[in-house]
């Protein structure tokens, strides 16, 4: 996923950084029993297989893989992380894993984590217990790192708001009213708080001051660009989806092609000098273009005779009693009216 780098600086005194996150592949609609798409009215037979991964950012290593239908979603997904998670790790994700209990339950086993904080969890002071106006109390501190209770639970967290330049505040702003979701439909005070940047987390300041929250959290984007690079350039959206079971097939098959691209990817990283930075989305699509001359290589035959073999063995219609191709029909057609 990425070359292995050494826990240092402000990954120092952590084990792991884990990266969790998922991606969606569309699927017939007969396959909707086995993979169901979105539960909404209007697309409630559609399919779509998810994909969870877990990965570690400083290793290059998959920590964990699930697949499912589209319905369970990140939230249902939110206490997967529980069963890796090991004391020291630190766990990055996005806002659609948010789960007050789920982070307590990291914190219990020694575990770290970053988030964004969701708009809508209770905000309350330690002191008094009360809830916070937070958008009022911003616009009085302008900005804010410290302790905060969230939740029912009263969960102790450190919470840091940063303000944002203007310009990225209003684009914001305009994703969340363009939201095709009409469920998320943002309210003034929601448009209002994205002129700050909302963080929770449990590490102490003397760890991370508050500054560097945005530096980390924009790690979370490599995992994005590591599933760009295989739906885009390594053809994982290619799947056999004659039956479920070869969807599973295919797709594990088609990942653990993704992963040994990784691997060679991360070797290479490594054996670079430090001038030159590889980048992952151009490696893909490099692999992607030399496919034909890298199975040749490894078959150990010409690429000719490579090519030679997908002409005259994988470029025709099969032979079917049940549909005609298109030539059959064309023909018929032809025929009936001379």
């Amino acid at each position: 996923m990425s070359a292995p780098v050494r826990a240092a600086g402000c990954f120092a005194g952590f084990g792991r950084v884990l990266l969790h996150h998922s991606t969606v592949q569309g699927l017939p609609r007969r396959l909707a029993p086995f993979f169901p798409g979105s539960a909404s009215q209007k697309s409630k037979d559609g399919a779509a297989l998810k994909i969870q991964w877990v990965c570690d950012l400083l290793s290059g290593s998959l920590v964990q893989l699930s697949l499912s239908g589209l319905r369970r979603n990140d939230q249902a997904a939110a206490a997967d992380i529980l069963k890796v998670a090991r004391p020291a790790d630190l766990i990055l994700r996005d806002l659609g894993y948010f789960s007050v209990p789920v982070l307590a339950q990291l914190q219990g086993l020694g575990a770290f984590f970053l988030s964004r904080l969701r708009h809508g969890v209770v905000v309350r002071d330690p002191p008094t217990k009360k809830e916070i106006d937070l958008l009022k109390w911003l616009r009085q501190q302008g900005q804010f790192d410290g302790l905060v209770l969230l939740g029912e639970q009263l969960y102790p967290v450190r919470l840091v708001a940063l303000p944002v330049p203007q310009e990225v505040a209003d684009r914001r702003r305009a994703l969340a009213k363009n939201n095709r979701d009409r469920r998320c439909v943002p309210n003034s005070q929601r448009l209002a708080l994205m002129n700050w940047s909302l963080f929770i987390t449990n590490v102490s300041p003397k760890v991370w001051p508050a500054k560097i929250m945005v530096q980390i959290y924009r790690l979370r984007w490599r995992i994005e660009v590591i599933f760009k690079s295989w739906k885009s350039h390594l053809r994982l959206r290619d799947l056999n989806c004659r039956s479920a079971d070869l969807v599973l097939l295919s797709v594990l098959l088609k990942l653990l092609y993704c992963l040994l691209t990784t691997r060679c990817f991360d070797a290479l990283a490594v054996a670079t000098p430090l001038r030159r930075h590889i980048s992952l989305l151009r490696f893909s699509r490099a692999l992607g273009h030399c496919g034909l001359l890298m199975t040749a290589t490894l078959l150990q035959i010409s690429p000719e005779r490579l090519l030679t073999h997908h002409l005259a063995h994988h470029v025709f219609y099969e032979q079917r009693s049940d549909r005609q191709n298109f030539p059959q029909y064309l023909n018929q057609l032809v025929g009936s009216l001379t």
